[in-house]
């Protein structure tokens, strides 16, 4: 993953840190997010967390799994950040542009 700005895949045990000097995590985790095709021109840009996932070959039910939930959190996600705007009294609409095309990622962690 470390090596993709797509920020996507697999990140193995002890491979973030909180902060230099830290002591690394003990975690592994792995990051999806939109799929979008090579020839987009976010990920030809190579813009940050753009880009399409990288899956092991090996777990295909780990993709339909992952893939399902994702799908699944977009909606719920849209719906939470129409409730934000709510709070100080905004337009419901306020935040729909930043709803559009999203990067949103999604993080399991073990």
């Amino acid at each position: 993953m470390r090596h993709f700005v797509g920020n996507r895949g697999y990140e193995p045990i002890r491979g973030q840190r909180l902060e230099p000097g830290a002591p690394p995590d003990v975690k592994e985790g792995f990051r999806i997010g939109r799929e979008l095709p090579r020839d987009d021109p976010r990920v030809v840009a190579r813009e940050w967390n753009c880009g399409w996932n990288l899956w092991p070959d090996d777990l295909p039910e780990l993709r339909e799994a992952l893939e399902a939930y994702y799908n699944e959190m977009i909606p719920l996600a849209r719906r939470v950040v129409r409730g934000l705007a709510l709070a100080p009294e905004l337009p419901e609409e306020r935040f729909n542009s930043f709803c559009q095309e999203e990067t949103a990622t999604l993080r399991v962690l073990r």
